[in-house]
């Protein structure tokens, strides 16, 4: 690892031939014995707002860190620490590209869809998930509110993934044979740059509001968008235009798009209607070429139909046609999304 990153450790005595690397942690309360762990300051958060970093370096060694990676001024005050210490000028923006490295990671194995924006990520990760499931494929998810992978479960208590979490996600899903996996990535991941050494095949934009990131330049947190749509960190993307930093982004992103709407009028390539039904919502997508999708859903929320639509387009983009997936809702009955302690699940229904 030293050698690939060109990377040494701040003390003298440590031979780094020595120092096994098995996984890389950014949380001192999960790394496990044979960790790097990869010290990160909370988006927004000052070192003199009680950070105390000193007590997350003492649990990660305690846990059994192998070694840590820390800024300048972190290292400068670890040198008498028993593990090394990797300097590096930004911990986070490090972190996907050395997780790559020790998970081994692949851009094309599994595909990895990625939703973004400010409402609706977690509901879209949710409904790629069931789609698929419906689809008749095994998946992978990462949400705030858990990780799974096949019939595997972990809580997420409330925290999206960062980039060694999903690398190691990755590395798990490909051990185990599945081949596609859908991840939410907040704004602060976004514009903290998580994703790092992360290539998804489909990345898909819903809404996306600066003002709900007050300690964030809007600007800066634009810019990071467009660094997720480019041709080095995604093959395609879905965006929603009904928003202005949606319509922006199309005009400025490198990769194929595929547009979405509320409304007929927009130009959008698919506008989608929707109207109230008993238990649910009756929606209908309607794109080029005359193709047209027409189900239900479970789900009563305002934003229950262009979700659907976002989940349906991401999962086409990723190489199963809208048509393909008509016919599996026209099985099933539609979209069965329950809640269990406030959280989605699937309901059995149809076969």
């Amino acid at each position: 690892m030293c050698a690939q990153f060109g990377l040494e450790p701040t003390q003298s005595d440590f031979d780094t031939e020595q120092i096994e690397v098995t996984g890389v942690v950014s949380d001192a309360d999960r790394v496990e014995s044979g960790d790097m762990f990869v010290a990160i300051l909370p988006q927004g958060v000052d070192r003199a707002q009680g950070v105390d970093r000193a007590q997350q370096f003492e649990l990660a060694i305690d846990r059994g860190a192998s070694s840590i990676m820390a800024n300048e001024a972190d290292a400068r005050l670890l040198r008498d620490v028993d593990v090394p210490v990797l300097a590096v000028e930004d911990p986070g923006l490090a972190l996907g590209h050395i997780a790559q490295w020790v998970y081994q990671t692949e851009p094309d194995s599994p595909k990895l869809l990625g939703v973004t924006g400010t409402h609706g990520k977690t509901s879209v990760v949710y409904l790629i998930d069931h789609l698929l499931e419906t689809l008749g494929i095994k998946s992978g998810t990462s949400t705030n509110l858990e990780r799974h992978i096949g019939d595997e479960w972990v809580d997420a208590h409330g925290v999206a993934a960062d980039a060694d979490e999903l690398h190691a996600m990755i590395a798990r899903m490909r051990e185990v044979g599945i081949h596609v996996a859908s991840a939410e990535l907040t704004k602060d991941a976004v514009i903290g740059h998580n994703f790092a050494g992360l290539y998804f095949d489909v990345a898909g934009f819903n809404t996306y509001d600066p003002a709900s990131a007050p300690l964030v330049d809007a600007e800066a947190g634009f810019e990071a968008l467009i660094e997720l749509f480019s041709p080095e960190q995604s093959r395609r993307g879905v965006i929603n235009i009904d928003v202005e930093d949606g319509r922006r982004l199309v005009e400025e992103t490198r990769i194929p798009i595929t547009t979405i709407s509320a409304r007929r009028e927009s130009g959008a390539d698919w506008w989608v209607s929707e109207t109230p039904a008993d238990s649910g919502t009756q929606f209908s997508m309607y794109g080029p070429d005359d193709r047209e999708l027409h189900s239900w859903s479970s789900q009563q929320d305002a934003y229950s139909a262009i979700n659907a639509a976002m989940a349906i387009l991401m999962i086409d983009s990723a190489g199963w046609d809208v048509e393909q997936i008509q016919d599996a809702l026209g099985r099933v009955g539609g979209i069965h999304l329950g809640s269990v302690d406030g959280r989605p699940a699937r309901e059995e229904v149809g076969q």
